[in-house]
């Protein structure tokens, strides 16, 4: 019992003496975000560019972070196309959240009430890809190369885990990515997506064979 009070007494004194330094060191660090968030966010749009630049190049995911997303809500073009291509190398998965294509929303919004409402849209190809995007659609973020605005998505539908033969190619051009590739039970897919002016949110819709496209939105950050 004494030798248990000894070390809660000595473990005591050790944090008395580890937590000025400690809070110095939170200090320092929530001063050097600060700057970081001051500088990706300066008025001057070719200064704002080399920061977020130099940003990326430091390896620090805190850091990368804070200034895509402020490069990301820029109203400057060129360094939103920036943040756009940086945000795919701070992810590894995105959550697609999918809306029914226009042929169902009607007949889906009828079936809280009318048992028979979906009969005449059961066997469509949207409804299909309906029961497959219901709850949203992930997708494994790979090989993103910020020079070339290219990346690797593998889409997770039917699939616990990225299949090699399962994936397809995105490419950004300006504000716009466009993924073409395989869904998993479903054949090929085209989602050309946008990213809003002043905004961190992708918006588009995805496209599979001869159905109706479904609209979707994706948060990047």
């Amino acid at each position: 019992m004494i030798l248990q009070k000894k070390l809660y007494q000595a473990a005591i004194a050790l944090l008395v003496l580890v937590s000025p330094v400690m809070a110095q060191d939170i200090r320092s660090r929530a001063e050097e975000l600060k700057i970081w968030r001051e500088q990706c966010s300066d008025s001057d749009g070719d200064l704002r560019q080399a920061y977020i630049e130099e940003a990326l190049a430091t390896n620090d995911v805190a850091i990368a972070r804070i200034c895509i997303r402020s490069s990301l809500e820029s109203t400057d073009a060129d360094i939103r196309n920036l943040g756009l291509r940086a945000s795919l190398t701070a992810v590894d998965r995105l959550l697609f959240i999918v809306e029914p294509s226009a042929k169902l929303k009607d007949p889906l919004a009828r079936s809280e009430r009318e048992r028979d409402a979906l009969k005449d849209v059961t066997r469509t190809p949207e409804m299909k890809m309906w029961n497959a995007f219901e709850k949203g659609i992930v997708f494994v973020v790979d090989q993103a190369d910020v020079t070339r605005g290219t990346s690797t998505w593998f889409p997770l539908v039917g699939l616990t885990e990225p299949h090699a033969g399962i994936k397809g190619e995105a490419t950004i051009v300006g504000d716009n990515i466009t993924w073409v590739g395989d869904v998993y039970s479903i054949g090929a897919c085209i989602m050309p997506l946008r990213i809003a002016e002043g905004d961190a949110q992708l918006t588009g819709t995805i496209k599979c064979g001869t159905a109706e496209p479904f609209p979707v939105t994706a948060q990047l950050l």
